[in-house]
């Protein structure tokens, strides 16, 4: 089955999403607290969105369900934009929030694919990516 991706920009539009990322967070692959909705939101307000920082969330859904969330903020730097994951800090590894029971094997895989045909920023940051995650596959081969 293919995933099919959207984003969702602004606190409005991604507040709309607490009870479908609720729902993903008590059946995903991993109950990290830092993945749930409820951190995620005071990551936003408190440390955030006081800076003017954008709120950005990439979702994937698969047979209209949601199975992935990653969320990001978006802030300038220099002149380009850099998108950094929302509420890993430096804590936890930041690769995404998928539902376990989603067909595809990696659909974060297809979430990175996704990201870089319809970028949210001009640079995105993967702090403490463990090198372990499905992501770190995919991004090793463009590591120096």
């Amino acid at each position: 089955m293919v995933l099919s991706f959207r984003v969702v920009r602004g606190p409005e539009a991604v507040s709309a999403l607490e009870a479908e990322w609720n729902t993903l967070h008590s059946r995903s692959r991993e109950r990290r607290f830092s993945a749930s909705y409820c951190w995620c939101w005071t990551s936003w307000e408190a440390i955030h969105k006081p800076f003017g920082h954008q709120l950005c969330v990439l979702v994937g859904a698969e047979h209209g369900d949601l199975v992935l969330i990653w969320p990001f903020v978006i802030f300038p730097e220099h002149r380009l934009s850099r998108a950094m994951l929302l509420g890993t800090a430096d804590g936890e590894y930041g690769h995404g929030l998928m539902a376990q029971s989603s067909s595809m094997q990696c659909p974060i895989s297809a979430a990175w694919r996704y990201l870089r045909g319809n970028p949210i920023a001009d640079l995105i940051s993967f702090q403490g990516l463990c090198e372990d995650a499905e992501l770190f596959q995919d991004l090793k081969p463009g590591l120096a």
